[in-house]
């Protein structure tokens, strides 16, 4: 099948559409988003169900030079928020130029100027805060719970003892256990063996990234007179049905 933009496609709607609206329910052309990594921010004012909406709001209002694309994110689940004041949030702003403000400037948010730094996309180096294990978030987990500090069934945020009634956390009489690797420290702790392996994965795909990112621009470089790049496709999002073999695209 030949590459065609999606400003391309999108000119040529009345030739597809009707075809494509009985199988898909959006189309739209890919937009590449310029995340951005906002540290310390308040977590009390904007803790409400509103809360991000306020957020980015504060953000807008107090930084007029940034347009967010979505409201902000958190990047820690709300369990792992309750003991602490502070907490990192992502945003999406239009694009590169805005990015690079963010990013050479600290931010104003709820009175404080906050530090920021360029997103990474960590979904293989992720430990999930829910069930402690590598490559996904803690937003996308799917798997039961499990205690960061005891390995137990149960959310690190009920890890409960029974001695001094510390909650949510390590206390001198807890026996720690590694849900991973199965030895007496905590999941997240840095002298896990575990832990090692994937730090090192991590260096080698970062590694890789940007080995293919280069390859990337020096291919799109040569060939942006003859066709355009996969990179401006158009994302087509389709249903599945149980009725029917998946459609391919």
């Amino acid at each position: 099948m030949p590459d065609f933009s999606a400003d391309f496609l999108i000119q040529k709607k009345a030739v597809w559409e009707e075809l494509i609206n009985k199988i898909a329910k959006k189309v739209e052309k890919d937009v590449h988003w310029n995340r951005i990594v906002i540290h310390g921010v308040p977590i009390e004012p904007f803790s409400t169900d509103e809360g991000l909406d306020m957020l980015k709001n504060e953000i807008e209002t107090f930084n007029p030079q940034l347009k967010l694309m979505k409201k902000p994110s958190w990047l820690i689940s709300k369990e792992n928020r309750q003991a602490k004041m502070h907490a990192s949030i992502v945003i999406a702003v239009e694009n590169a130029k805005q990015a690079e403000f963010a990013l050479h400037r600290k931010l104003c948010i709820a009175g404080l100027w906050l530090k920021t730094q360029k997103y990474e996309n960590s979904t293989k180096k992720t430990q999930c805060q829910n069930c402690q294990k590598w490559g996904h978030s803690t937003k996308l987990y799917r798997s039961l719970a499990t205690c960061q500090i005891c390995a137990g069934s149960h959310t690190t945020y009920l890890h409960n003892c029974n001695i001094c009634k510390t909650k949510g956390k390590e206390c001198p009489h807890v026996a720690l256990k590694c849900a991973n690797y199965k030895e007496n420290h905590k999941a997240n702790s840095n002298t896990c063996g575990f832990s090692k392996k994937q730090q090192r994965y991590q260096k080698y795909q970062q590694r890789t990234s940007e080995k293919a990112l280069s390859l990337q621009n020096t291919t799109t470089a040569s060939s942006s007179n003859s066709r355009p790049t996969s990179s401006h496709m158009i994302g087509v999002v389709i249903p599945i049905s149980n009725e029917r073999n998946d459609a391919k695209w």
